[in-house]
């Protein structure tokens, strides 16, 4: 995985857990994202571990296991808008999330606005 997942972070299991072909000779729990795995669950991680050179180990909120940081994405604005609003774990496909926009792509939009009316303000 690319982006460096930290405590505080949001992430997504992903549709299929990790489809590594260098980790077919490796335990079947590694193989299958963990034994916290659930495909399309939007969580929290509160405490990430390493064991014996394998992926990050990520836990979240009241659950005793984990899943590998190699079978997950970080969460996106959106998903972790409606995860504070109901501030539980949530399968992604079973809500309608619709884009949000930021505040700051609302300023932009009116100071673009602004740029090209000014004639209109002056």
């Amino acid at each position: 995985m690319k982006n460096k997942i930290n405590v505080g972070d949001y992430i997504v299991c992903l549709d299929n857990p990790n489809s590594n072909p260098f980790i077919e000779k490796t335990s079947e729990d590694l193989k299958q994202g963990g034994s916290g795995y659930v495909s399309n669950l939007c969580i929290k991680v509160n405490k990430i571990t390493q064991w014996d050179g394998m992926p990050d180990i990520l836990w979240f909120e009241k659950h005793m296991n984990g899943v590998y940081s190699n079978s997950v994405r970080l969460a996106s604005y959106e998903e972790i808008e409606y995860y504070n609003r109901i501030n539980q774990p949530y399968d992604i496909t079973k809500v309608d999330l619709k884009p949000v926009k930021s505040d700051i792509t609302i300023l932009i939009n009116i100071l673009k606005f602004i740029e090209n009316h000014e004639i209109v303000f002056t």
